[in-house]
């Protein structure tokens, strides 16, 4: 529905109010509402009553000299309460100075000399009304502009969260990982705002590039979604129905090697039967232990050397001719974590995968960097990392602080199935040794000590 539009002539001579008024509807659409007052106050009264049953304010033309409120004054207390109207003097008397500090204290479009001619009269009105609808029609589009951008924030923050949930419904090992990610890495980029450090002179933080930073973390295992879940939810060395196949084998064969003659047996047999209880249970315990010892890694070598003899080869089970298979030690013997060799370079392959992901969303100008930022997050100062084996400076610092809190929380996270949680104290020793060997950036491990001991995070 089309705005009601008033305008309104003050002067306090009928007379020239009655002139005014006769020109303006003579020469202006009927769509306006023209109304008189004849002093700044009636003005203002009628103001407001317009104002309640709904009507703009379009024009105010007001005489300068009247009794009791002056034509500045007035003007003035109009363009204080509805700045958007569009002001019109007219004026006999006024000097340069004057209409001067006019235009300042209310905003005035134009004056116009006392007698004026009707032509100049209609046209400055013309031209007011113009730059009113003008101005309410920037208004507007600014308006919707703002309306869409926020609908779009809205959107693109909603695309960001669902992902990041996504991602945590699909690795429910690493729960909440990237949220405590995002508010870890926003108070590091702070203090980094805050910092004279020269370190950081480079890399300083604004309002958008911390934005990137806080989207990058929330995304920055995007990639995973390309993983297999035998792989990203790995819980032990072997999984636990293959283990059950192996320690069948074991039964099979001790149940075999029971009805032979205990003298004819050799003394590898004998061993596995005397053994048999000792090494099924520590086999179950090196499958899930956090890390390995070098025992640990001697007991499945020398389990992988034993072979099977004396056996009816007609038992599916033992077509296979060791206990434990090339393939099986090498679960069994990974050192720290559960991955075999060939397992973690799929594992590794996520942050190509982040990066493939995120670069082919549309991201607006100041988030441009948020694939690059998140894919990065396991690169190391001494090129060691990946997926790019960048070194040093090559590295964003905003990844390098997702490389220092991607460790941080895998060190402290207390639902990682193939380590024990360490305490933050721990971690952070940890991570000062890792800034030591070149690996990581002391001076953002420094930042997050503070902020942990300051519980600021």
């Amino acid at each position: 529905m089309e705005l009601k539009k008033l305008i309104l002539c003050v002067d306090d001579e009928k007379i020239v109010l009655n002139s005014l008024k006769e020109q303006l509807m003579n020469q202006l659409p009927h769509n306006y509402k023209i109304d008189v007052a004849q002093s700044g106050m009636e003005a203002l009264e009628i103001i407001e009553e317009y104002k309640e049953e709904g009507y703009d304010i379009l024009l105010v033309i007001s005489d300068y000299v009247m009794p009791g409120m002056q034509g500045d004054e007035f003007l003035a207390k109009v363009h204080q309460d509805y700045p958007e109207s569009v002001k019109i003097l007219l004026t006999g008397q006024a000097n340069l100075e004057g209409i001067s500090n006019i235009i300042n204290q209310a905003g005035l479009f134009r004056y116009i000399q006392k007698p004026w001619e009707r032509e100049d009269l209609v046209l400055a009105t013309v031209e007011a009304i113009k730059s009113f609808e003008k101005d309410r029609t920037i208004e507007a589009q600014n308006k919707s502009l703002i309306e869409r951008n926020e609908a779009l924030e809205k959107w693109a923050n909603a695309v960001v969260n669902t992902l990041s949930m996504t991602l945590d419904k699909r690795d429910t090992t690493t729960s909440g990982h990237s949220n405590r990610m995002a508010d870890f890495a926003v108070a590091i980029a702070r203090s980094i705002q805050k910092s004279n450090d020269p370190h950081f002179e480079c890399n300083g933080f604004d309002e958008n590039s911390i934005e990137a930073l806080r989207i990058a973390a929330l995304l920055h295992d995007v990639g995973k979604i390309g993983i297999k879940e035998n792989i990203l939810l790995k819980d032990a060395r072997i999984h636990y129905d293959h283990l059950e196949a192996i320690l069948n084998r074991f039964n099979l064969y001790r149940c075999d090697l029971k009805h032979q003659d205990y003298e004819s047996l050799t003394k590898d047999e004998k061993m596995f039967l005397n053994q048999f209880e000792i090494w099924t249970t520590k086999l179950k315990e090196i499958n899930i232990k956090g890390g390995l010892n070098v025992e640990d890694v001697n007991f499945i070598a020398m389990l992988s050397l034993l072979e099977i003899s004396h056996i009816n080869n007609s038992q599916e089970e033992f077509k296979i001719k060791k206990l434990i298979t090339d393939d099986e030690a090498e679960a069994l013997q990974v050192r720290f974590g559960n991955l075999t060799k060939a397992e973690r370079e799929i594992m590794e392959s996520h942050a190509k995968f982040t990066y493939d992901i995120l670069s082919q969303i549309p991201w607006p100008k100041e988030l441009g960097d948020v694939a690059s930022i998140a894919s990065s997050h396991h690169e190391r100062l001494d090129g060691s990392g990946y997926y790019n084996h960048l070194e040093g400076k090559d590295i964003p610092c905003a990844s390098r602080i997702l490389a220092v809190l991607d460790v941080y929380e895998a060190l402290t996270s207390k639902d990682r199935p193939y380590r024990s949680p360490q305490s933050p104290e721990k971690a952070i020793e940890i991570l000062e040794q890792e800034g030591r060997n070149g690996k990581m950036d002391s001076k953002i491990i420094a930042i997050l000590k503070e902020l942990l001991l300051n519980e600021e995070v």
